[in-house]
């Protein structure tokens, strides 16, 4: 983190210096700040220990006394408290939705939604509440299956420092085949497959119009990721027999998706080649 330091002790008129939580990489101990707000930052880090500031003895100047930079007391020179409409939202694919953020402080702080990744449409809308609170709406537009999950996140930032708070994005939509992969050979053979839906789809195989009774020689594995479900119908030593189309089935309050797959596991065999007994 890049920080500004103003000093009237070095020979610059002013310092840059990043200071990292477990490092500070100049000694600011020879350094008399000017006491004032734009150093409440450093007694704060002071104060929490971070990057070594707690070490040091530090001193700013009032007037034309110089007292102990912990000592230091400046009226309306705080953190900016921040606060959202929701802790979390679950909305449905496609729906318009509005949320709100409001920071409050002196200074006043700057106030915003953070959306760089955020796939939906979006518009803010922003509002100043003299003297001290500045609040911003966020909304979005036909919203996007891309953003589930997304934390909107919402910073208000002042000369001290930075307040952030964030709203987790549910997006529910219909279930999603989006792979299903011809049997492969493994340890034992695999039929691949990968669905989207939220609420997490339920997987149903079928085989010759008949629902799969899952044992010991075909069963399911399956991993969660976010709204992704992807895995396996595994086949332990599959044969001729199994061969034939499988179908797998997802379904969701939302809907219901189907996507079949032929399934070739070996030839049968010839009846020339059967020897009767």
């Amino acid at each position: 983190m890049l920080r500004y330091v103003p000093t009237n002790q070095t020979g610059f008129t002013s310092l840059f210096i990043v200071l990292f939580p477990r490092c500070v990489c100049r000694r600011l101990e020879s350094v008399v700040f000017e006491c004032g707000c734009d150093i409440r930052w450093v007694q704060l880090w002071q104060q929490r220990g971070d990057a070594a500031l707690h070490t040091q003895q530090l001193y700013c100047k009032n007037g034309a006394s110089k007292i102990r930079l912990h000592n230091m007391y400046i009226h309306n020179c705080d953190l900016p408290e921040i606060s959202v409409s929701h802790s979390s939202l679950l909305v449905m694919e496609g729906d318009n939705v509005t949320v709100s953020c409001n920071g409050s402080g002196a200074p006043l702080p700057e106030v915003d939604w953070t959306v760089s990744d955020l796939h939906s449409i979006n518009t803010h809308l922003s509002n100043v509440y003299w003297p001290n609170i500045h609040s911003i709406n966020l909304t979005l537009f036909n919203i996007s299956r891309e953003d589930n999950n997304f934390q909107l996140t919402c910073i208000a930032e002042n000369v001290v420092g930075m307040s952030n708070s964030s709203i987790q994005l549910n997006v529910q939509f219909p279930p999603l085949i989006v792979r299903l992969a011809e049997p492969e050979k493994r340890h034992d053979t695999c039929i691949e497959f990968t669905v989207r839906g939220y609420p997490h789809p339920k997987l149903r195989w079928f085989y010759k119009k008949k629902e799969i009774v899952e044992n010991d020689y075909i069963r399911t594995e399956l991993d969660f990721y976010q709204d992704y479900l992807e895995g396996c119908l595994i086949f332990k030593n599959p044969t001729h027999l199994n061969n034939g189309n499988y179908t797998l089935e997802a379904s969701n309050r939302l809907g219901t998706v189907t996507k079949s797959v032929n399934g070739r596991f070996l030839f049968a065999p010839d009846i020339e080649d059967v020897v009767e007994i």
